[in-house]
């Protein structure tokens, strides 16, 4: 290709770009494809900011594509996609992952989490007004199959309780070191559970003062797997959980023990126990497109493997030949 077609393609994009945020009232423009916007509510501390990060082809094409919601962690704001774009965009550029909208609202420390005192609704907000906002005014795909929930620390916990909760709206979840606690009961939790958040009497406004436990088990993703098994597996929505070996905030202790309720349970996952990696710091630079990899095999999971279907015909009769029966 020329160089006077790579700057036509250029100018195409520029063009494209400036006429959809100038056609766009209400929206800022925050960095070249990404637009920030605010959303008025009653069902949390409003109006609410959010960012957009738009894929290559947006501007320029007429169809529809997949919806992203990229939580942020404890500390964060809509802010955080601006550090987690570069990762979506090389991804867009080597066709490693399908172009689709990635939206981060900024929730503050809400653990995005309908409170139990009904003052501050974040689930509902993201899945009842912010989803269908996005879809009026983005070019976004409809239905679960093409809406997807991802986040890190904070985040990660907010997308698996969110998406293990509303299987008919999400058909993927991505969790990076979910800020999560190893025990099934609020008692377990308090007793040990992620540990130095509780043992420093870290406040679990969320859940009422004092912690309504029901409440308490009706927001934690390894509850949540253990009372509704059956319609999660039968969802065949997609999970992929991941922490770091040295996580200094001990969440590889609840990722972990979420690992093992969904595996005894027979429900499909991927998990990854990342050696040496920390809950901060360089590791991320291949643990995102981790993450995004295994989105883009939901979206692209290949042609039918001849090769496989034959090898697990023959393991099949040669079980059956020695009078050997899966465990599972």
């Amino acid at each position: 290709m020329t160089n006077t077609s790579h700057s036509l393609r250029a100018v195409s994009l520029l063009i494209g770009l400036t006429a959809f945020f100038l056609s766009s009232p209400g929206y800022t423009k925050d960095g070249g494809d990404i637009v920030t916007d605010t959303l008025a509510t009653k069902l949390v501390p409003g109006p609410v900011t959010f960012s957009v990060l738009l894929p290559p082809s947006y501007p320029n094409a007429e169809s529809r594509f997949p919806l992203l919601f990229w939580l942020h962690g404890g500390s964060g704001s809509h802010r955080a996609l601006q550090s987690d774009a570069p990762a979506f965009r090389a991804m867009w550029a080597a066709a490693a992952l399908p172009e689709m909208v990635v939206v981060t609202p900024t929730a503050t420390q809400s653990q995005y989490m309908d409170y139990r005192d009904g003052s501050q609704l974040w689930e509902t907000f993201i899945v009842d007004q912010l989803l269908p906002h996005l879809q009026s005014q983005f070019r976004i795909t409809k239905g679960r199959r093409a809406t997807f929930i991802g986040g890190a620390s904070m985040g990660g916990m907010g997308a698996l309780k969110i998406g293990l909760k509303h299987l008919d709206t999400f058909g993927a979840i991505i969790a990076y070191e979910p800020y999560i606690d190893p025990a099934y009961e609020w008692k377990d939790a308090k007793a040990g559970g992620t540990s130095m958040f509780h043992k420093a009497g870290d406040p679990v406004v969320q859940h009422g003062d004092p912690v309504d436990e029901a409440h308490w088990a009706a927001n934690n993703p390894a509850s949540i797997v253990r009372d509704h098994a059956a319609a999660i597996r039968a969802s065949g929505i997609h999970i992929y959980i991941e922490v770091g070996s040295e996580d200094v905030l001990g969440l590889h202790r609840g990722t972990d023990f979420l690992h093992n309720a969904l595996y005894e349970r027979r429900i499909q996952h991927e998990y990854r126990f990342v050696a040496g990696a920390d809950h901060v710091g360089n590791s991320f630079a291949w643990r995102t497109p981790d993450g995004l990899a295994f989105l883009n095999r939901v979206l692209s999971p290949g042609a039918p493997d001849p090769r496989l279907d034959a090898f697990r015909k023959w393991a099949a009769g040669f079980k059956t030949r020695v009078g050997f029966v899966d465990p599972d």
